[in-house]
């Protein structure tokens, strides 16, 4: 090729040399314009291998020729050749740089892509010096995302990304996971092709001995519709998912819902115009303690493209959910591109989503951020090496975050979205939580009950009802640095109360068993409100108690034929006299509150000290067992 060139050159240096200098460069520049114009119209056409070859005679003649390298660089673009575009943008440049400052901010995104990022990071800020104002917005989020990923290529996360076995990726796309509460089972996404026309299904795979097992379809709705992005509660007894292209569908992709009951999926419904609309609604989230909806929609009233958007909810006289008009999560949140996949942790406030309007690695990038109490914190990117210059999303944390799962086409991918896992960092991890699980039994026959727990937060208002069922027991996330109350209202048994105080815990076992046993009503029974609290050597009510007596409020007017007597007892410190006067005064204000609601006829006090240990007295744990307040049945008719 090199010689070829260099005979062509001399040839035409030769009949150069019967031409007066003038003609000589008029007939240079005449034939160069021919072979410009020859690409232009081959160009237009469409013919872009015959355009080059003319673009690059013409280019011998004169290197410098502008619009000849202008085109070529569209050409080269179109043909992929991106050192050919960079090596005709840098000649028009040297050309002439006052009259095509547009070359810098072409020259900077081919480095980009080449990822030469020190070199197109200089030419976005010589582009952004010499036309401040042009896309003033998308220069510096580039300029910022140039620094991003020099910064996070040389300080690299210390994590290892892992790709999944072959039970689960495949040459198919695998994306939208979940992990189960317990971390024993994996749900996602499979785009399957049919005979050409790609279709939507959901899997589930289990974890045994370490090892993800080959998975199974999940089957529900109908072979022909795409189904995807699953959500389900923390107790496993809600299922959201979005469906495409449904017949009776509000828009292109609704969310969905089912209950589970008597260890089944009850029939699926679309949760209705409160959430979905005539756009795209897809992508749920369901919050641990069934509070939130979260999910993604292109609906109007959003700041971008699609938005992220959470629904309030509340249960019907049945338990099913009720949804609230969806709230914009704002523009701490949601830029003018696209944010998707939420995913809301078991702890409430932590939220991970993904996003490719933001600074990042390039495509669509992974996201924390966190609910302070009034408003979410600006979101963090994660970085190298979790997210990558492809696009990374559909992130999923288990409760005790022991499992980081998302879908990502990154390179070494079976040339498709596949799944990753990952041991999240410190600093992106979210509070602490782990799960109790368990059974509701009849004390006396030992036979396993359904029945419904509501369990709350004592110093929040916050409050969740779980099902445990007879065949499947019950299964609930706990948040460290929380003090939770588990009550149980059962026509024919005893008020239950029991209390989890990790106010002072730094980390949750991965599971532990709770089994509730409820006592049958009778006469004589006594229950231990466990559940009120009192300041120390005082018998004023603390706040976090008045869920416990509501509940008991509750109970009462169940039961309108119950009579009771409330009874305060107190360790043995201290003398006699004192506790039995202490000890009677803290059941008489718990009976005075319940009096405001119920018959006082129905309800007596009565102190006694320390005169009924519960416990023994000779350390600290016996001796909180003993400062309590009970419930016992006087009279049941």
């Amino acid at each position: 090729m090199f010689f070829r060139i260099i005979i062509v050159s001399l040839f035409f240096l030769f009949s150069l040399r019967f031409l007066s200098p003038n003609e000589a460069i008029a007939k240079t520049v005449k034939q160069q314009e021919r072979l410009f114009y020859k690409a232009l119209t081959a160009y237009r056409e469409g013919n872009y291998d015959e355009a080059e070859k003319y673009l690059l005679k013409s280019l011998r003649i004169d290197s410098f020729y502008i619009d000849a390298n202008l085109l070529l660089y569209d050409i080269s673009d179109e043909l992929g050749k991106e050192n050919q575009k960079i090596k005709a943008l840098k000649l028009v440049i040297k050309a002439d740089s006052v009259n095509y400052p547009n070359c810098y901010r072409f020259l900077a995104d081919s480095y980009y892509k080449a990822k030469d990022f020190h070199t197109a990071l200089k030419n976005y800020e010589i582009f952004h010096k010499l036309k401040p104002r042009t896309d003033s917005t998308m220069i510096a989020r580039s300029i910022g995302s140039c620094r991003f990923i020099i910064n996070s290529l040389e300080n690299p996360l210390n994590v290892k990304v892992n790709a999944f076995n072959a039970a689960i990726n495949t040459t198919s796309d695998e994306y939208w996971p979940l992990v189960s509460s317990d971390e024993g089972l994996l749900y996602f996404t499979r785009l399957i092709k049919n005979d050409g026309f790609p279709q939507e299904n959901l899997f589930i795979s289990e974890c045994a001995s370490g090892e993800w097992l080959y998975p199974s379809q999940m089957l529900f709705l109908d072979d022909e519709t795409n189904v995807g992005t699953v959500s389900i509660s923390a107790d496993g007894q809600w299922l959201f998912f979005t469906a495409c292209n449904k017949p009776g569908g509000m828009g292109s992709c609704d969310l969905f819902f089912s209950r589970r009951e008597n260890g089944k999926w009850m029939p699926f419904k679309n949760i209705g115009a409160s959430v979905n609309s005539v756009y795209w609604e897809a992508q749920p989230s369901i919050s641990a303690d069934k509070q939130f909806l979260y999910f993604a929609s292109n609906r109007q009233g959003g700041q971008g493209k699609m938005d992220l958007w959470r629904s309030k909810i509340k249960l019907d006289d049945d338990g099913f959910p009720v949804f609230s008009k969806p709230e914009n999560l704002g523009t701490k949140i949601n830029t003018p591109e696209n944010d998707f996949s939420p995913f809301i942790h078991a702890d409430g406030q932590t939220l991970y989503f993904a996003s490719d309007g933001r600074i990042g690695m390039g495509g669509n990038d992974l996201f924390i951020t966190r609910f302070n109490g009034s408003e979410w914190e600006s979101p963090v990117n994660f970085g190298y090496p979790v997210n990558s210059f492809s696009d990374d999303f559909g992130l999923t944390v288990s409760p005790t975050a022991q499992t980081a799962v998302f879908s990502s086409d990154r390179e070494g991918s079976n040339n498709s979205k596949d799944l990753y896992n990952f041991q999240l960092p410190e600093e992106f991890q979210p509070l602490p939580a782990g799960y109790v699980k368990g059974f509701v039994f009849d004390e006396v026959s030992g036979q396993p009950l359904e029945a419904t727990i509501e369990i709350g937060l004592l110093d929040q208002e916050a409050k969740q009802q779980v099902i445990s069922t007879a065949s499947e027991g019950y299964l609930v996330t706990l948040t460290v640095d929380r003090l939770y109350a588990f009550n149980i209202n059962k026509k024919g048994y005893l008020f239950y109360s029991h209390h989890f105080n990790l106010k002072t815990k730094t980390e949750l076992a991965r599971a532990r068993q709770f089994d509730i046993y409820l006592t049958p009503i009778e006469v004589g029974q006594t229950v231990v409100l466990n559940n009120l609290f009192f300041d120390f050597d005082s018998f004023q009510l603390r706040e976090e108690s008045f869920a416990e007596l509501d509940q008991l409020v509750l109970f009462l007017e169940q039961n309108p034929k119950i009579e009771i007597e409330i009874s305060g007892h107190t360790d043995n410190v201290g003398n006699e006299e004192y506790n039995l006067l202490l000890s009677e005064n803290r059941a008489k204000v718990v009976a005075e509150y319940l009096t405001k609601f119920v018959a006082k006829n129905r309800i007596t006090f009565k102190g006694y000290g320390a005169a009924q240990p519960s416990g023994e007295n000779q350390s600290e744990e016996g001796r909180a067992l003993n400062r309590r307040c009970e419930m016992t049945i006087l009279e049941y008719k």
